[in-house]
């Protein structure tokens, strides 16, 4: 039964490991696939990218909302690209490894340099240059074309003859099945269009071999159209499609709108009169809008990390006040038991320094002494609350002046001056009252004054040379 019921645990383990692997393998290809079309047919990759998103989260997800937003800024869909970046800065940017952090900021910079909000493209593209040193030599191989073509747009003061000769460089590194490798032939065709029709042919050429349904194929037809015929009326802007390449529709349409002009055919004017608003007024209001979106979204985080920062220093000042007030009181006990124990604090058995430099007055010095004998014959040093300042007041002088007649007459400190009237107040008790014999040494301590069993035993030792069992003992010997 064992046997049986591990074999069947054994088998589920196996069974979902091959269905992991499985599903990774699947994710894999699929999301392959999905990046080698997003050049080429757009709008299939859109949907193979969308329906992996469903499945996956993390970095996973964050990788395929990379390709999203720069599917979608090709195509002209900021708003969605808007609402992409948007999505990944608040919930995905957390788990970016430092390439997928570039491959973000390389779209977002992309999507600001498109919407010419130039500053936040700069600041964005700083950014990805930052994380693009951060790669291994590697990774930054994987990840060049992506940034270079970023850097491009980024250069406003590059010329189009500048852009082509940058883009003709990198194309030379840059393998026949690798996306971009078309991608960048119809960017340089596109740069060749205005100033050499033959040279964008040369390049637009190669893109019509591929499928003539794709995003790429259909705009370099048109390309090719315009350059080999001066008969713009021949060329029909819909006749492979939409094209999702807003720049060549605005060119073809204006060309139309010039050639009706011309011919003064008013109602064909009209017709692409209205196209061209249209197109115009929906790429404006795809700006207008991605513009709002992200300078709401830039201002609310900032202004969200400001708050968060704001609290932050709050905090860090009350701690601040927190710890300055224990180490004030920290410091203000230390003083405080300082203070005291010079005048005794501790049990009145702390040796203290000897007042030096100290001229007394001899009358006022005898009053003191005088008062010091009846002191010692009122037995108010048994008090265990006793001070050099308590003792100072109730013989109405200062502590210093009691202090240095103490020293010198009794050849003392204050504490061993009290600690040996105390001694001396329990011998007699002990030599003249049998009872006191009997009694705990805890019970002498308490009844002598002191405060602990353990102070009035260093003392006992200190005045008489023995403990006080051992006195006790040598007492009860000797009756």
């Amino acid at each position: 039964m064992k046997i049986k019921f591990l074999a069947f645990f054994f088998f589920l383990f196996i069974k979902s490991s091959t269905l992991v692997y499985a599903q990774n393998a699947e994710y894999k290809r699929l999301f392959q696939e999905a990046s080698q079309l997003r050049f080429s047919q757009p709008e299939k990759s859109l949907k193979l990218f969308d329906y992996l998103l469903k499945n996956n989260s993390g970095k996973e997800a964050l990788a395929i909302e990379n390709r999203r937003l720069q599917i979608n800024r090709i195509l002209g869909n900021y708003i969605e690209a808007a609402k992409i970046s948007k999505e990944i800065e608040d919930n995905l940017l957390q788990a970016a490894t430092p390439s997928l952090e570039l491959e973000y900021y390389n779209e977002l910079a992309s999507l600001y340099f498109d919407l010419d909000l130039y500053v936040e493209g700069e600041k964005t593209y700083n950014q990805a240059s930052e994380k693009y040193g951060e790669l291994s030599k590697e990774e930054q191989d994987n990840f060049y074309v992506n940034h270079f073509l970023t850097k491009l747009e980024y250069d406003q003061n590059l010329k189009e003859r500048g852009k082509i000769q940058e883009l003709k460089n990198i194309l030379a590194d840059v393998a026949n099945g690798d996306p971009y490798n078309l991608w960048i032939h119809y960017k340089i065709g596109k740069l060749f269009f205005p100033i050499s029709k033959d040279s964008a042919a040369s390049y637009l050429q190669p893109l019509t071999v591929s499928d003539t349904t794709s995003y790429l194929s259909r705009s370099a037809i048109l390309y090719l159209d315009l350059i080999s015929t001066d008969d713009i009326n021949s060329i029909e802007y819909k006749k492979n499609g939409a094209l999702p390449d807003k720049d060549l529709q605005y060119f073809l349409i204006r060309r139309k709108i010039e050639y009706w002009e011309e011919k003064r055919d008013w109602d064909s004017l009209q017709i692409y009169q209205n196209r061209f608003r249209e197109i115009t007024n929906h790429m404006n209001f795809e700006k207008r809008q991605a513009k709002v979106a992200l300078i709401q979204h830039k201002y609310y985080s900032h202004k969200q990390s400001a708050t968060i920062e704001y609290n932050l220093g709050r905090k860090r000042i009350w701690v601040g006040i927190v710890v300055l007030g224990l180490l004030l009181i920290a410091y203000t006990g230390f003083k405080f038991f300082q203070r005291q124990k010079k005048e005794g604090f501790k049990d009145n058995d702390e040796p203290e320094e000897p007042s030096k430099g100290i001229v007394i007055p001899d009358r006022t010095e005898l009053e003191i002494l005088e008062k010091l004998k009846d002191f010692e014959n009122s037995n108010l040093f048994l008090d265990k609350q006793l001070r050099l300042a308590t003792l100072a007041k109730q013989l109405d002088t200062n502590t210093r002046y009691l202090s240095s007649i103490i020293n010198s007459a009794k050849g003392k400190t204050f504490n061993n001056y009290i600690n040996s009237l105390r001694i001396q107040y329990i011998l007699n008790k002990l030599d003249n009252d049998p009872k006191f014999l009997t009694y705990k040494i805890s019970y002498l301590a308490d009844e002598s004054g002191f405060a602990s069993q353990s102070s009035f035993t260093t003392a006992f030792k200190d005045f008489t040379g023995s403990t006080p069992s051992a006195y006790i003992k040598n007492l009860l010997l000797d009756t």
